[in-house]
């Protein structure tokens, strides 16, 4: 899956993603599981930063759900992909733009808030 997303093959990659975590998806995971599960999410989030913002964060919401202590490092991953989506979002409207971390924290804090509600 990586090699398909250096190809930019990347629909490719986040189908192969989502089929090892849909194959491999349990109720409870041993440590090495969920350190692996962990890694799977964060690639597959990644991915999707580029291309779908709200599946995203549903991907890395996802380590928060199998990990509860892991919640700083889901923030701090939808803190990064803020920022990108934003700036993909902005180059409709008069070109790219460079988005701030702040700005981006505040983008995701707001799009977090509307999901929830």
């Amino acid at each position: 899956m990586l090699l398909a997303q250096a190809e930019g093959k990347d629909d490719d990659a986040i189908a192969r993603l989502k089929a090892i975590l849909d194959e491999t998806k349990q109720a409870n995971y041993e440590p090495r599981e969920r350190a692996n599960r962990v890694m799977f999410l964060e690639h597959l989030g990644s991915a999707l930063s580029l291309k779908d913002f709200d599946a995203a964060i549903d991907v890395y919401n996802q380590i928060g759900e199998i990990n509860p202590e892991a919640m700083s490092r889901v923030k701090a991953l939808i803190v990064d992909a803020a920022p990108i989506a934003t700036t993909k979002a902005l180059a409709g409207q008069g070109g790219p733009r460079r988005v701030s971390r702040r700005s981006g924290l505040e983008d995701a804090t707001r799009h977090a808030a509307g999901r929830a509600g």
